[in-house]
């Protein structure tokens, strides 16, 4: 899983240090998974 932390462009660092911005940033989640392919997997020895 990704996590994306989105936050206002405006924000300054001040305001990133409180735990007010809270408020106002936004997460954003990516579910990613692993996969091979078939022909990876079954191939004769």
């Amino acid at each position: 899983m990704l996590c994306y932390i989105i936050r206002p462009s405006d924000m300054t660092e001040e305001e990133l240090s409180s735990p007010e911005c809270i408020k106002t940033i936004k997460v954003q989640e990516i579910i990613v998974s692993r996969w091979i392919f078939l022909e990876r997997t079954h191939r004769p020895r």
